[in-house]
């Protein structure tokens, strides 16, 4: 149904677009909320190469949401863009207006202050923390390899070492060696000849790594002693950053907002 108010003419609409390591996803409303259209995309969609920020911000997978967000929804008078913006629109649109958000801005609009600490655990992760006169810090957000603590990219990473160790003794059996394994034999095309040295020693795409914590946090539930392990620690790790966030800024004794956000 085309985004068109009662006087005939095309309505303003608002995209939002939100693009993580692991997916991109899009929302298309008009200018009194009502949901127009959505599109998401994930690493399961990949195109050629992987992409240094996880497959959730490459170019094709932001555009392929955004255009299956705005199927169907054309003429728009004015198009309002919150957050990345890539996708070649066709003429039907008339006026366009891109507003830069970032990752940290969304949280606190959603709780609806302006000062607090941002803790973002998704494929990575990073804490923000903004002081009541305006000081911030932003810590972590480097990357997999580099920092990213308490990201799924860890938990998944350590859940794909804890099955490389699984049968070496009875403390390190747990359940999350088969689950994990048919995982990255199923993201890695199900070759005849599969095995987890190769796969580990090939370029990963970190959403591919990243995936694996869902694993982890169900087995966990289910009991698992080495899955609860690993998400504890993912904790300790973002806490510690926290707590770095608080001392730098000296807010220890504030009462702020602390918003967590992230896959």
């Amino acid at each position: 149904m085309p985004a068109v108010g009662h006087n005939g003419r095309a309505m303003r609409c608002l995209l939002a677009v939100d693009s993580g390591g692991t997916k991109c996803d899009a929302l298309l409303v008009d200018e009194t909320g009502h949901v127009l259209g959505r599109g998401r995309r994930d690493f399961t969609h990949r195109r050629g190469q992987l992409f240094f920020g996880g497959l959730g911000r490459s170019q094709h997978l932001i555009d392929e949401a955004i255009e299956e967000a705005l199927a169907g929804h054309f003429p728009i008078d004015e198009l309002h863009v919150a957050g990345p913006y890539s996708a070649n629109l066709p003429n039907a649109v008339g006026k366009l207006v891109v507003h830069t958000v970032t990752e940290k801005d969304g949280p606190l609009a959603m709780a609806g202050v302006s000062c607090g600490v941002v803790v973002l655990a998704g494929t990575g992760a990073f804490v923000y923390g903004k002081a009541p006169d305006g000081r911030e810090v932003l810590l972590d957000g480097i990357g997999p390899l580099y920092g990213d603590y308490g990201s799924g990219f860890q938990i998944g990473l350590a859940a794909v070492r804890a099955c490389g160790r699984a049968d070496w003794h009875s403390s390190c059996s747990t359940s999350l060696q088969d689950r994990v394994q048919t995982a990255c034999y199923e993201m890695a095309g199900k070759p005849s000849d599969f095995r987890m040295t190769i796969y580990m020693s090939e370029s990963r795409d970190r959403s591919e790594i990243a995936s694996l914590a869902h694993i982890v946090a169900e087995e966990a539930t289910n009991g698992d002693l080495v899955a609860q392990q690993i998400l504890k620690q993912a904790a300790t790790d973002i806490a510690f950053t926290v707590r770095c966030v608080v001392d730098r800024l000296g807010i220890e004794h504030d009462v702020l907002s602390m918003i967590a956000t992230g896959g």
